[in-house]
Order: C-alpha cells, then structure tokens, then sequence
C-alpha cells in the first residue's frame, strides 16, 4: 500500500489546542510524520470519525486500524495513530523540587527580632 492511494486533504490540518507551535517544532514527529499530518490530517480525521467515506482500499484499511480492527502497517497509519496516542495521554511532569505539594505556600518563619 502506497500514500498515493490515500486522498489528499483539502487545505492543511494543524491542530494549535494540541500542538501550537506546529507539529514540525514540537518534538514529537519526524519531519516525514508532520508533513503527512499537514497534508492527508483533515481527511484522517473525517475518515475516522465516520464524516467520510472510504473511497479505496488503503481508506478502509486506516478505518479499521483506527477502529482496532486491524494493525496499522502504513506509515500515514502509524502517524496517525501516534498523534491519537499523544493528545488523548496526559503529559507526565517530573519535578526536581524536594516539595510533593507544588500548591502549598512556604511557609516563613517570624522572628522577633526585627
């Protein structure tokens, strides 16, 4: 299965809630992986979420890979589900502060001898 059988989006795809500085500039994707992203993003995600019918083969493929029915194989599959996995997880945060409770306020001690 090539990418040539897969219709190209209508205008590009950026997701700014997600990724707003791009997703070249994130971090997260190859440069390969973005440029699919900005390219065939709008028809993956009406393909997925049922607005568009499959027109071919390699359409409904990414349907049921998306559906969990089959296992993506393709690379526009494999970044599609890799974006899925990185806006539905939480982001961890890890913190080199001895502090559990980032909430609570120091606490100051009052001398009296001021």
């Amino acid at each position: 299965m090539s990418n040539q059988k897969f219709r190209l989006s209508a205008s590009h795809f950026y997701d700014d809630a997600n990724f707003p500085r791009g997703f070249n500039r994130c971090g997260e994707f190859t440069r390969v992986q973005a440029e699919l992203l900005t390219l065939y993003g709008l028809n993956m995600q009406a393909l997925a979420a049922g607005m568009l019918l499959a027109e071919n083969e390699e359409e409904q493929h990414f349907i049921n890979v998306v559906q969990g029915i089959e296992v993506a194989n393709t690379l526009i599959e494999i970044t599609w589900m890799k974006y899925l996995s990185l806006i539905t997880t939480p982001k961890r945060f890890f913190s080199l502060s001895g502090e559990r409770n980032l909430n609570k306020q120091p606490q100051t001690k009052q001398n009296s001898e001021y």
